[in-house]
């Protein structure tokens, strides 16, 4: 059995997209010799109204099981998130889980609105409610 690699990637796609939306970043990660993974998160890269019948639940469960992968291959791991898919690796570096494990995110275009920064404090994430 070969040694592990010291950290790995995970690339996650934004809402009603699909990895290729984000296979620069995936093909990049790669090319650094780096074991990666970019999961189709439920719903996606089919028909919208598949996207129906699934919940950010569902998203977080797929990119948790793209992390669980990598770390089978690797001691650690990077996640890379676009729009939606930031939101899902930010819940995931919450999870106890993975503590110690995700070393970095790398967080594009954020769908997170903040209270402070608004006059109304009823505000939330706009994806993961």
């Amino acid at each position: 059995m070969s040694a592990k690699q010291p950290c790995g990637a995970v690339v996650l796609h934004g809402f009603s997209a699909n990895p290729a939306a984000v296979a620069v970043m995936a093909d990049m990660t790669r090319s650094m010799g780096l074991p990666t993974r970019s999961p189709v998160l439920r719903g996606h890269n089919s028909v919208p109204a598949d996207l129906l019948k699934v919940t950010k639940d569902d998203w977080v469960s797929d990119a948790r099981d793209a992390v669980r992968e990598v770390l089978e291959e690797a001691d650690s791991v990077v996640i890379i998130g676009h729009s939606m898919g930031a939101c899902v690796s930010i819940v995931l570096a919450c999870e106890d889980a993975f503590k110690g494990k995700i070393k970095g995110l790398v967080v594009l275009c954020v769908p997170l609105l903040c209270a402070a920064c608004t006059d109304q404090s009823s505000l939330r994430t706009a994806h993961l409610r």
